[in-house]
Protein backbone atom coordinates (compact mmCIF):
# COMPACT_ATOMS: atom_id res chain seq x y z
CA UNK A 1 0.00 0.00 0.00
CA UNK A 2 3.00 2.38 0.86
CA UNK A 3 4.51 1.62 -2.37
CA UNK A 4 1.65 1.85 -4.49
CA UNK A 5 1.42 5.61 -2.66
CA UNK A 6 4.53 6.66 -3.23
CA UNK A 7 4.41 5.49 -6.82
CA UNK A 8 1.17 7.65 -7.12
CA UNK A 9 3.08 10.68 -5.41
CA UNK A 10 5.97 10.31 -7.60
CA UNK A 11 3.84 10.66 -10.50
CA UNK A 12 1.78 13.87 -9.81
CA UNK A 13 5.24 16.00 -8.71
CA UNK A 14 5.98 14.77 -12.73
CA UNK A 15 3.11 15.31 -13.95
CA UNK A 16 3.30 19.33 -11.98
CA UNK A 17 6.90 19.75 -12.97
CA UNK A 18 5.49 18.92 -16.67
CA UNK A 19 2.77 21.39 -16.74
CA UNK A 20 4.91 23.59 -15.35
CA UNK A 21 6.94 23.75 -18.12
CA UNK A 22 4.76 23.85 -20.61
CA UNK A 23 3.25 26.73 -19.05
CA UNK A 24 7.17 28.41 -18.90
CA UNK A 25 7.50 27.59 -22.63
CA UNK A 26 4.31 28.76 -23.38
CA UNK A 27 4.87 31.66 -21.39
CA UNK A 28 8.28 32.61 -23.03
CA UNK A 29 6.29 32.00 -26.87
CA UNK A 30 4.17 34.45 -25.96
CA UNK A 31 6.43 37.06 -24.35
CA UNK A 32 8.45 36.48 -27.49
CA UNK A 33 5.85 37.57 -30.11
CA UNK A 34 5.91 41.34 -29.68
CA UNK A 35 9.80 40.80 -30.73
CA UNK A 36 8.93 39.83 -33.84
CA UNK A 37 9.26 43.22 -34.96
CA UNK A 38 13.49 43.36 -33.60
CA UNK A 39 13.58 39.64 -35.40
CA UNK A 40 12.69 40.94 -38.74
CA UNK A 41 15.06 43.65 -38.50
CA UNK A 42 17.93 40.68 -39.08
CA UNK A 43 15.83 41.01 -42.77
CA UNK A 44 17.31 44.46 -43.01
CA UNK A 45 20.47 44.92 -45.09
CA UNK A 46 23.66 46.74 -43.61
CA UNK A 47 24.56 50.14 -44.27
CA UNK A 48 27.65 48.99 -45.80
CA UNK A 49 25.50 46.75 -48.23
CA UNK A 50 23.63 50.00 -48.69
CA UNK A 51 26.32 52.39 -49.72
CA UNK A 52 27.69 49.26 -52.33
CA UNK A 53 24.61 49.49 -53.94
CA UNK A 54 24.83 53.10 -54.18
CA UNK A 55 28.68 52.87 -55.33
CA UNK A 56 28.68 50.44 -57.82
CA UNK A 57 25.08 52.32 -59.51
CA UNK A 58 27.21 55.35 -59.59
CA UNK A 59 30.41 53.54 -60.73
CA UNK A 60 32.75 54.81 -58.28
CA UNK A 61 35.01 53.74 -55.94
CA UNK A 62 34.70 55.00 -51.86
CA UNK A 63 38.60 56.14 -52.34
CA UNK A 64 36.79 59.07 -54.53
CA UNK A 65 34.16 60.23 -52.39
CA UNK A 66 33.37 62.64 -49.40
CA UNK A 67 31.19 63.42 -47.16
CA UNK A 68 29.73 59.91 -47.24
CA UNK A 69 26.32 59.89 -45.71
CA UNK A 70 23.83 57.10 -44.71
CA UNK A 71 20.68 57.15 -42.55
CA UNK A 72 18.17 54.54 -42.00
CA UNK A 73 14.51 55.74 -42.44
CA UNK A 74 11.11 54.75 -42.84
CA UNK A 75 9.19 56.23 -45.78
CA UNK A 76 5.34 55.41 -46.64
CA UNK A 77 5.80 52.45 -44.03
CA UNK A 78 8.35 51.06 -46.26
CA UNK A 79 12.10 51.20 -44.18
CA UNK A 80 14.77 53.03 -46.74
CA UNK A 81 18.51 53.77 -46.66
CA UNK A 82 18.84 57.20 -47.46
CA UNK A 83 22.72 57.75 -49.12
CA UNK A 84 24.48 60.93 -49.51
CA UNK A 85 28.16 61.78 -50.83
CA UNK A 86 30.33 63.77 -52.86
CA UNK A 87 32.65 63.02 -55.92
CA UNK A 88 34.95 66.21 -57.33
CA UNK A 89 32.08 68.65 -57.16
CA UNK A 90 29.21 65.95 -57.91
CA UNK A 91 26.27 65.12 -55.15
CA UNK A 92 24.84 62.03 -55.48
CA UNK A 93 21.57 60.94 -53.22
CA UNK A 94 20.28 57.55 -52.71
CA UNK A 95 17.17 55.90 -51.72
CA UNK A 96 17.86 52.59 -51.44
CA UNK A 97 15.09 49.76 -49.83
CA UNK A 98 16.31 48.68 -47.00
CA UNK A 99 14.90 45.02 -47.10
CA UNK A 100 15.66 44.21 -51.26
CA UNK A 101 18.20 46.46 -51.76
CA UNK A 102 16.29 47.79 -55.10
CA UNK A 103 16.86 51.44 -55.82
CA UNK A 104 14.00 53.47 -55.27
CA UNK A 105 15.21 57.03 -56.38
CA UNK A 106 18.60 58.90 -56.83
CA UNK A 107 19.83 61.71 -58.14
CA UNK A 108 23.19 63.69 -58.43
CA UNK A 109 23.81 67.28 -59.27
CA UNK A 110 26.85 69.56 -59.66
CA UNK A 111 27.54 72.12 -57.04
CA UNK A 112 29.25 75.17 -58.56
CA UNK A 113 31.05 76.21 -55.56
CA UNK A 114 32.30 72.87 -54.29
CA UNK A 115 35.31 73.36 -56.34
CA UNK A 116 35.34 77.28 -57.20
CA UNK A 117 38.25 78.09 -57.51
CA UNK A 118 39.88 75.29 -60.07
CA UNK A 119 36.48 76.42 -61.82
CA UNK A 120 37.44 79.81 -62.17
CA UNK A 121 40.90 79.36 -62.77
CA UNK A 122 40.35 76.71 -65.83
CA UNK A 123 37.37 79.20 -67.45
CA UNK A 124 40.32 80.25 -69.65
CA UNK A 125 42.07 77.79 -70.40
CA UNK A 126 39.20 75.21 -70.88
CA UNK A 127 37.90 77.70 -74.16
CA UNK A 128 40.71 75.85 -76.62
CA UNK A 129 39.10 72.71 -75.64
CA UNK A 130 35.67 73.68 -76.88
CA UNK A 131 34.16 71.54 -79.65
CA UNK A 132 33.42 73.94 -82.66
CA UNK A 133 29.21 74.56 -83.55
CA UNK A 134 29.63 72.38 -86.67
CA UNK A 135 31.13 69.45 -84.59
CA UNK A 136 28.31 69.83 -82.34
CA UNK A 137 25.64 69.74 -85.41
CA UNK A 138 27.01 66.59 -86.61
CA UNK A 139 26.75 64.87 -83.38
CA UNK A 140 22.94 66.20 -82.83
CA UNK A 141 22.80 65.03 -87.07
CA UNK A 142 24.34 61.54 -86.93
CA UNK A 143 22.26 60.88 -83.51
CA UNK A 144 19.03 62.13 -85.38
CA UNK A 145 20.30 59.82 -88.32
CA UNK A 146 20.10 62.53 -90.26
CA UNK A 147 21.31 64.94 -93.03
CA UNK A 148 21.54 68.64 -92.95
CA UNK A 149 19.47 68.89 -96.32
CA UNK A 150 16.74 67.16 -94.31
CA UNK A 151 16.33 70.20 -91.72
CA UNK A 152 15.07 73.44 -91.50
CA UNK A 153 15.13 75.90 -88.34
CA UNK A 154 18.61 75.02 -86.98
CA UNK A 155 19.74 77.03 -84.17
CA UNK A 156 22.94 76.32 -82.09
CA UNK A 157 23.99 77.99 -78.84
CA UNK A 158 26.82 77.80 -76.46
CA UNK A 159 25.71 77.83 -72.88
CA UNK A 160 26.57 77.04 -69.12
CA UNK A 161 24.56 74.98 -67.64
CA UNK A 162 25.67 74.06 -63.31
CA UNK A 163 29.30 75.11 -64.18
CA UNK A 164 29.18 72.80 -68.06
CA UNK A 165 29.84 74.46 -71.15
CA UNK A 166 27.64 72.84 -73.48
CA UNK A 167 26.21 73.08 -76.83
CA UNK A 168 22.08 73.77 -77.02
CA UNK A 169 21.16 72.68 -80.52
CA UNK A 170 17.64 72.01 -82.27
CA UNK A 171 16.27 71.83 -85.24
CA UNK A 172 13.33 70.49 -87.05
CA UNK A 173 12.54 67.79 -89.48
CA UNK A 174 8.92 68.29 -90.97
CA UNK A 175 6.54 68.53 -88.08
CA UNK A 176 8.96 66.89 -85.49
CA UNK A 177 11.36 69.34 -83.63
CA UNK A 178 14.67 68.27 -82.46
CA UNK A 179 16.29 69.40 -79.12
CA UNK A 180 19.61 68.65 -78.20
CA UNK A 181 22.27 69.46 -74.92
CA UNK A 182 25.47 68.37 -76.21
CA UNK A 183 28.55 68.72 -73.95
CA UNK A 184 31.04 71.10 -75.07
CA UNK A 185 33.91 70.04 -73.83
CA UNK A 186 33.73 66.29 -74.88
CA UNK A 187 30.52 66.24 -77.43
CA UNK A 188 28.64 63.68 -75.15
CA UNK A 189 24.97 64.13 -75.62
CA UNK A 190 23.49 65.55 -72.15
CA UNK A 191 20.08 65.02 -73.23
CA UNK A 192 17.89 64.90 -76.16
CA UNK A 193 14.13 65.58 -77.20
CA UNK A 194 11.94 65.26 -80.10
CA UNK A 195 8.67 66.38 -80.12
CA UNK A 196 5.69 66.15 -82.89
CA UNK A 197 4.50 69.75 -83.29
CA UNK A 198 0.13 69.60 -83.64
CA UNK A 199 0.52 72.62 -85.38
CA UNK A 200 3.03 72.36 -88.28
CA UNK A 201 1.02 71.04 -90.66
CA UNK A 202 -2.18 72.97 -89.36
CA UNK A 203 -5.09 72.30 -91.79
CA UNK A 204 -4.46 68.29 -91.87
CA UNK A 205 -3.65 67.82 -88.59
CA UNK A 206 -6.77 69.93 -87.00
CA UNK A 207 -8.70 67.81 -89.38
CA UNK A 208 -7.64 64.54 -88.48
CA UNK A 209 -7.75 65.33 -84.66
CA UNK A 210 -11.46 66.45 -84.84
CA UNK A 211 -13.00 63.73 -86.34
CA UNK A 212 -11.09 61.16 -84.45
CA UNK A 213 -12.16 63.44 -81.29
CA UNK A 214 -15.70 63.68 -82.24
CA UNK A 215 -16.40 60.28 -83.82
CA UNK A 216 -14.14 57.69 -82.03
CA UNK A 217 -13.56 59.80 -78.57
CA UNK A 218 -15.18 56.83 -76.07
CA UNK A 219 -15.29 54.18 -78.95
CA UNK A 220 -11.43 54.22 -79.48
CA UNK A 221 -10.81 52.79 -75.62
CA UNK A 222 -11.44 49.11 -77.27
CA UNK A 223 -8.25 49.87 -79.97
CA UNK A 224 -5.93 51.15 -77.42
CA UNK A 225 -2.92 49.59 -77.63
CA UNK A 226 -1.73 47.65 -73.79
CA UNK A 227 0.46 49.09 -71.30
CA UNK A 228 3.02 45.90 -72.18
CA UNK A 229 2.82 47.11 -75.62
CA UNK A 230 3.73 50.57 -74.80
CA UNK A 231 6.32 49.61 -72.82
CA UNK A 232 8.13 47.46 -75.61
CA UNK A 233 7.63 50.38 -78.00
CA UNK A 234 10.19 52.12 -75.70
CA UNK A 235 11.88 49.47 -75.06
CA UNK A 236 12.63 49.25 -78.58
CA UNK A 237 13.40 52.68 -79.11
CA UNK A 238 16.11 52.71 -76.41
CA UNK A 239 17.73 49.54 -77.54
CA UNK A 240 17.52 47.62 -74.38
CA UNK A 241 15.89 45.05 -72.65
CA UNK A 242 13.24 45.45 -69.98
CA UNK A 243 15.64 43.21 -67.87
CA UNK A 244 18.04 46.75 -67.74
CA UNK A 245 15.25 49.54 -67.03
CA UNK A 246 14.31 50.36 -63.54
CA UNK A 247 11.63 52.19 -61.82
CA UNK A 248 9.49 51.57 -64.90
CA UNK A 249 5.96 53.64 -64.41
CA UNK A 250 3.25 53.49 -67.09
CA UNK A 251 0.65 55.88 -67.03
CA UNK A 252 -2.37 56.39 -69.52
CA UNK A 253 -3.31 60.29 -69.99
CA UNK A 254 -5.31 62.36 -72.33
CA UNK A 255 -3.28 65.23 -73.40
CA UNK A 256 -5.08 67.74 -76.64
CA UNK A 257 -7.56 64.90 -77.03
CA UNK A 258 -5.20 62.37 -77.81
CA UNK A 259 -4.67 59.25 -75.45
CA UNK A 260 -1.16 58.31 -74.75
CA UNK A 261 0.86 56.64 -72.78
CA UNK A 262 3.78 58.18 -70.49
CA UNK A 263 6.27 55.83 -70.21
CA UNK A 264 9.50 56.29 -68.01
CA UNK A 265 12.40 54.39 -66.59
CA UNK A 266 16.31 54.90 -65.64
CA UNK A 267 19.02 52.41 -67.22
CA UNK A 268 22.40 52.64 -65.05
CA UNK A 269 23.13 56.01 -66.91
CA UNK A 270 20.19 57.17 -68.73
CA UNK A 271 16.91 58.30 -67.62
CA UNK A 272 14.15 57.89 -70.18
CA UNK A 273 11.20 59.64 -70.89
CA UNK A 274 8.18 58.66 -73.69
CA UNK A 275 5.14 59.69 -74.69
CA UNK A 276 3.19 57.39 -77.05
CA UNK A 277 -0.37 57.52 -79.17
CA UNK A 278 -2.36 54.89 -77.30
CA UNK A 279 -3.97 54.29 -80.61
CA UNK A 280 -1.34 53.57 -83.16
CA UNK A 281 1.55 53.09 -81.09
CA UNK A 282 3.72 55.70 -82.57
CA UNK A 283 5.80 57.82 -80.52
CA UNK A 284 5.21 61.59 -79.86
CA UNK A 285 8.05 62.40 -77.90
CA UNK A 286 11.14 60.93 -76.27
CA UNK A 287 13.33 62.81 -73.88
CA UNK A 288 16.69 61.32 -72.69
CA UNK A 289 18.94 62.68 -70.05
CA UNK A 290 22.42 61.56 -68.76
CA UNK A 291 22.49 60.76 -65.19
CA UNK A 292 26.20 60.79 -64.92
CA UNK A 293 27.99 64.16 -65.22
CA UNK A 294 31.28 63.88 -66.67
CA UNK A 295 33.68 66.49 -66.48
Amino acid sequence: MKNKLLITTLTLAALSTAFAGYNSIKGNAETTDPNKVVLDASNVITEDEAKKVALEHAGIKESDVTNLKIKLDTEDGIKEYEVEFFSGNTEYDYDINAISGEIISFDNDVEDDFNNNSNSNDTETDSSNIITEDEAKKIALDHAGMKESDITNLKIKLDTENGVKEYEVEFFSGNTEYDYDINAISGEIMSFDNDFEDDFDDDAEDDFDDDMNDNNNAADSSNLITEDEAKEVAFKDAGIEEADAKSLRIKLDTDDGVKEYEVEFYTADKEYDYEINASTGKILSKDVESIKNNE
